[in-house]
């Protein structure tokens, strides 16, 4: 399985996400904030503006409540791969009453550039593994650590060692980079050194999907990181 087959499979499976007739339910799991993120909000200065980058940000689902409860004056840059969901975040913004807050971006996360150390929060959930290599993966760090503020918090939770499991059988997965867990800890932990760390777990995950009609379980061990840029 190469990169081209993996990003194909990631943008045919969320084009159908985000088309489906629960798409819009507010009750529904794309729908509702991760609390690892909302969680976070409890290690920054909230007396001031706060400005957020949100990493494969889908339709809303951490922009939308993150834009509600924030000071006033704060911006949540919302980035995704796919044109769909970003169009249904401008619709929830307009309706939620926070589009002044949210700047929607249709961008590919490999290759964006974030503002040098200006962000208070930089989220990135289930999407910092869909890049096309170890070193985008690392250099994607790279460039979240850089943007965040002396204080600012980074929010991670990485898909690793995902497999699909189908009929009792087991295969890799089709996603575009094969990262296990041991090497994106060891990276996260090299590129986060001297961070103050308010979580660190590892736990296993799965989710039921379906291809070409056929259902299968998706796999993988979740690291999960919250991890605070020192004042000093």
């Amino acid at each position: 399985m190469g990169f081209d087959e993996g990003r194909d499979e990631t943008i045919r499976y969320h084009e159908e996400l985000y088309s489906a007739p629960d798409a819009k339910d507010p009750d529904a799991w794309l729908n509702r904030p991760a609390p690892i993120v909302m969680d976070a909000l409890a290690h920054l200065d909230r007396s001031r503006p706060i400005r957020v980058y949100d990493l494969g940000a889908g339709s809303g689902r951490h922009a939308i409540p993150l834009a509600r409860t924030l000071p006033t004056g704060s911006r949540v840059v919302a980035v995704d791969l796919l044109d769909l969901p970003i169009q249904q975040l401008k619709e929830r913004a307009a309706h939620e009453s926070v589009a002044d807050v949210i700047i929607p971006v249709v961008a590919d996360q490999e290759t964006y550039e974030f503002d040098r150390g200006e962000a208070d929060l930089v989220v990135g959930v289930s999407t910092l593994e869909h890049v096309s290599s170890v070193e985008a993966f690392r250099g994607l760090l790279e460039r979240m650590r850089d943007a965040t503020a002396p204080g600012g918090v980074d929010v991670l939770v990485i898909a690793t060692d995902r497999h699909e499991v189908a009929d009792g059988e087991t295969r890799p997965a089709q996603t575009e980079l094969d990262l296990g867990a041991d090497e994106a800890i060891r990276i996260v932990d090299e590129v986060y050194a001297g961070w103050t760390e308010h979580r660190r777990d590892e736990s296993g995950f799965g989710v039921t999907e379906e291809r070409d009609g056929r259902a299968y379980e998706l796999r993988s061990v979740n690291v999960r990181r919250v991890l605070q840029r020192p004042t000093r």
